[in-house]
């Protein structure tokens, strides 16, 4: 599912040089589940904007300050849970592929809503 998100959201938006987030959103994507699309959404407009160096990867810092703004009770608890279950590389920074993981993590603990 996620990947069918992502791959209608490349369709429809304009990428940064070296990054995998959308510079700007031309629509929401169609799914089965409309509210999905809007947590997605919510949810990438929240990191994109907490993306201070705007390179397109995430640092702890950075992940923090965007599930603040997605209303996260403990943001630093729920980034050390995020980090531990995304970063598969162990590289401080969530980055490609491992967005994708963070999305899906996202919106499985409600966020966007």
């Amino acid at each position: 599912m996620l990947r069918k998100i992502k791959r209608s959201l490349n369709q429809n938006m304009k990428l940064g040089p070296r990054s995998n987030l959308p510079l700007k959103i031309i629509r929401v994507p169609d799914s089965k589940d409309p509210h999905e699309s809007d947590m997605m959404q919510k949810i990438m407009i929240s990191l994109k904007e907490a993306d201070t160096n705007k390179d397109g990867r995430y640092n702890k810092d950075e992940l923090k300050r965007a599930l603040k703004d997605l209303g996260a009770f403990f943001p630093g608890w729920r980034v050390r849970r995020a980090f531990h279950k995304v970063d598969v590389n162990h590289d401080g920074q969530i980055s490609g592929k491992e967005i994708d993981s963070l999305l899906e993590y996202l919106c499985s603990c409600g966020f966007g809503k």
